[in-house]
């Protein structure tokens, strides 16, 4: 989370960044449409990976 905070400052404050996301299905077809247009608008530099997986299998990716 910490890596995630600091990477999502640095895009705000003008740079370029890449931002990983991993969300179960649920999410990925109801929130994170709306939340992914509203980031994209505010930081179109950012690049962002999205992985779908059960919520465990997420949390290890992301920890990787």
């Amino acid at each position: 989370m910490r890596r995630a905070r600091e990477q999502l400052l640095f895009v705000k404050a003008g740079g370029h960044g890449h931002v990983a996301l991993a969300a179960t299905s649920t999410v990925g077809l109801t929130v994170l449409p709306i939340a992914l247009e509203a980031f994209t608008q505010r930081m179109p530099q950012a690049k962002v990976s999205l992985t779908e997986d059960a919520g465990t299998v997420a949390l290890r990716k992301l920890a990787d």
